[in-house]
C-alpha cells in the first residue's frame, strides 16, 4: 500500500477504532476506524492500495478531494464516500479545514458506493448533527454481536439518508419544484404527460428541467414516468385478473405493445410471466 501525508502543524485529532466479532465481517456494513480531524492548510493524505471504504465530511472550512479519476471541493455541509483501493488524495483547500470521518468495509459497502457514486465521485449533503463522532463512540464501547449488528445498520442508514441528500452544483437549487414535479407523475402517472407540462409545472425550461429531475432523482422525467407505471402494473397484475391490455390502458399505455417493451426492459421479464410467477409464489 502506498501512503504519504503531512498532518500540518495546527491540528486537533479525536480518533476511534472497532474491532467487529469475526464473523460479522459477513455483515453488508462494519466499522473499521472513524474521527473529527481539524487541520491547517498544510494537511493532505495521498494513498492507493488500502482494500476499504471512506466517508470524508466537512464540518468547516473546505476540503478537496481526488479520488475515482475526478477532483471535488468539500465545503461546510457537503461529503463523499469513497474506495480507498483505487488512488486518492485528499487536502486542505482554504487555511482550516474540519472534518468529520470513518472507514468501513462489509459485504454490502462495495456495492453501495458503487451506486451512490454512479460511475464517478459525487458530492452529496450531511448534517453533523447530534455529533456523529459522540454517537459513533458510544457504538464502539460496547462491543459484541449486538454492537456489531447496530453499527452496521447505523452505517447503512448514514449512508442512505446523505444519498437522497446529493448536493446539486450552484445553479440547481430547485429541489422543491423537482420533488413536487415527481410527485405530480406519481399523482397522474396514467395520463399523457409531457416534459413541457411538467416544466411549465416548476417555472423552468424544459432543457433545464430534464437537467434537474435527472440530478436530483437519478433519472429523466420520461424514465422516471416508466418506473412508476410499470410498479403500478406490477400492483394490478398482482392483485387483479384484468388482461394484460386492461393493465396497459390503467397505467396509461395506449396498447399492450408499450407497456410489454417497457415492462421487460425495467423487470426481465413480460408482464404474463411475472403474474405467473407471483401467482405462483402466493399458492
Amino acid at each position: 500500500m502506498f501512503c504519504r501525508y503531512d498532518m500540518g502543524e495546527d491540528k486537533r485529532n479525536k480518533y476511534g477504532c472497532y474491532t467487529p466479532l469475526p464473523r460479522s465481517e459477513m455483515l453488508p456494513f462494519y466499522l473499521i476506524s472513524f474521527g473529527e480531524f481539524s487541520c491547517d492548510s498544510h494537511y493532505f493524505t495521498e494513498r492507493e492500495g488500502l482494500d476499504n471504504y471512506l466517508f470524508l465530511g466537512t464540518i468547516k472550512g473546505c476540503g478537496e478531494l481526488t479520488a475515482h479519476g475526478k477532483k471535488v471541493s468539500l465545503p461546510a455541509g457537503s461529503g463523499a464516500v469513497i474506495h480507498c483501493l483505487p488512488y486518492q488524495l485528499y487536502k486542505t483547500k482554504e487555511e482550516t479545514w474540519e472534518f468529520f470521518w470513518f472507514h468501513f468495509s462489509g459485504t454490502g459497502a462495495d456495492a453501495m458506493v458503487r451506486m451512490m457514486n454512479a460511475g464517478g465521485l459525487k458530492v452529496f449533503h450531511w448534517e453533523n448533527r447530534e455529533n456523529r463522532f459522540e454517537e459513533l463512540k458510544w457504538y464502539a464501547s460496547r462491543l459484541g454481536k449486538r454492537s456489531d449488528l447496530d453499527m452496521s445498520l447505523w452505517i447503512h442508514s448514514f449512508l442512505c439518508s446523505i444519498a437522497v441528500g446529493e448536493r446539486a452544483s450552484p445553479e440547481e437549487n430547485d429541489r422543491e419544484e423537482i420533488t413536487k414535479a415527481a410527485a405530480f407523475i406519481r399523482e397522474r402517472f396514467w395520463q399523457p404527460l409531457s416534459v413541457r407540462e411538467l416544466a411549465q409545472e416548476s417555472a423552468l425550461s424544459e432543457f433545464h428541467f430534464i437537467r434537474k429531475f435527472k440530478s436530483f432523482v437519478g433519472q429523466t422525467p420520461y424514465e422516471y414516468l416508466t418506473l412508476v407505471r410499470v410498479n403500478k402494473a406490477k400492483e394490478l397484475l398482482a392483485l387483479t385478473s384484468d388482461s394484460v391490455s386492461e393493465v396497459a390502458e390503467q397505467v396509461g399505455y395506449s396498447d399492450a405493445k408499450g407497456l410489454i417493451s417497457n415492462f421487460k426492459k425495467q423487470t426481465g421479464t413480460t408482464p404474463a410471466k411475472f403474474r405467473q410467477k407471483i401467482r405462483s409464489e402466493s399458492l
